[in-house]
């Protein structure tokens, strides 16, 4: 009983930890730290997959939930039973997300040649497209939730092309990429527009008369879920139930009078493009997912406001205060946390020593860095490993 208890906990501590890394909710370094630690992981995640299934036939079928809830369970299973070290969570009804650590120098054809196989190979009880997306390696934890991203859009690509296994950097030659971090910011693709054609969309099909009924609400249908994958392939957190769940499209099939049509429209689409709407403003930029990356991957040299925003192609005063209000941290507190984030991985993971460890993530004086880890961490450095 106590070990079913004990597997209970660890697995909603994994889902949770997996979940607030694919929204952005990334917390302090001591506290990813704690969660790994907690998990038996000590190495971190660098490497962001994404799954999807779909059905092979798609016309005229509609799984309920306690079916896609048998098919999650049976995927969750068998990709557990074929990597040993693989965080897992079900981000959305038919989308797991999954995260992995594997050696920064890997060989790209042999790992996704072992997805693939996996792919290949794996037998549900139901008829089910399955497609992977597969992320580049990142250097730090930081930058896991742009690299679920990456694995998103990769999926989605994926699926699309009827394709098993998709790769992140593939993209970049193929013409329905997901943006880079060099890209423009989310409202800069059109998403916003996309939102305002979807809305008038809506808005005729309520005087559209000479249609039948099934005709506007497939109209309807497909309207909205173009939406929906065009926000996902731009990497928007379509997390939330409202957005992310099969509840509006259940009641949008329901539907069986122009009348309730009109006010399924009113009462729910329009609600659902106002939150897409909100969560469009609330999505990072990719100017500040450039700086991140920046950031991340230069920790040993001097980052200095004007460097980081020479680097986004923007002045400093514009990126100063950008990057506080789509992070909630300054520029500065976010490089701190970001050298202490490395410091600790590299502590626990590493037998460096404390010096070399200051060198790496930009201090100059061991001395001074002992000094800045005890203020954030508690301890010093030589006490944290002591710890471990």
């Amino acid at each position: 009983m106590m070990e079913d208890e004990s597997r209970r906990d660890a697995d909603l501590l994994e889902r949770m930890f997996v979940q607030d890394i694919t929204v952005g909710n990334l917390h302090s370094p001591m506290v990813v730290w704690d969660a790994l630690q907690a998990l038996a992981w000590n190495t971190p995640p660098n490497l962001a997959v994404a799954l999807r299934y779909a059905p092979a036939e798609t016309d005229g079928f509609l799984m309920g939930d306690r079916q896609q809830s048998a098919i999650r369970e049976e995927i969750t299973t068998s990709v557990r039973q074929a990597f040993d070290h693989m965080l897992v969570n079900w981000h959305e009804a038919d989308e797991c997300i999954l995260l992995c650590a594997v050696p920064f120098q890997p060989d790209k054809q042999q790992l996704t040649q072992r997805l693939d196989d996996w792919l290949e190979v794996t037998s549900l009880s139901v008829s089910l497209k399955l497609a992977m997306g597969v992320s580049s390696i990142v250097e730090s934890p930081v930058l896991l939730t742009t690299a679920i991203r990456q694995a998103r859009g990769a999926a989605l690509a994926a699926l699309r092309q009827n394709r098993r296994l998709c790769h992140s950097e593939d993209l970049d030659m193929e013409s329905d990429r997901v943006p880079s971090p060099s890209a423009p910011a989310v409202e800069d693709v059109g998403l916003d527009r996309e939102i305002a054609a979807v809305h008038r969309t809506l808005a005729a099909l309520k005087g559209h008369e000479s249609d039948t009924l099934e005709q506007r609400k497939r109209e309807a249908l497909y309207s909205l879920v173009q939406l929906l994958n065009k926000c996902r392939e731009q990497g928007l957190p379509v997390d939330d139930e409202l957005v992310g769940g099969t509840s509006l499209f259940h009641s949008l099939l329901k539907v069986n009078t122009p009348f309730k049509l009109s006010l399924w429209i009113e009462e729910s689409g329009i609600a659902f493009l106002h939150r897409l709407s909100k969560l469009v403003a609330e999505t990072p930029s990719h100017i500040v997912e450039k700086a991140i990356q920046y950031i991340v991957s230069h920790l040993h040299e001097d980052l200095s406001l004007e460097s980081i925003a020479k680097q986004c192609s923007v002045s400093h005063y514009y990126l100063s205060h950008l990057f506080p209000k789509e992070t909630g941290n300054t520029l500065t507190a976010f490089v701190r946390k970001s050298r202490m984030d490395k410091a600790l991985w590299l502590l626990g993971s590493t037998d460096q020593s404390i010096a070399d460890i200051a060198y790496q993530v930009g201090f100059q004086d061991p001395n001074y860095f002992s000094k800045t880890f005890r203020a954030y961490v508690g301890q010093s450095p030589s006490e944290f490993r002591r710890s471990l």
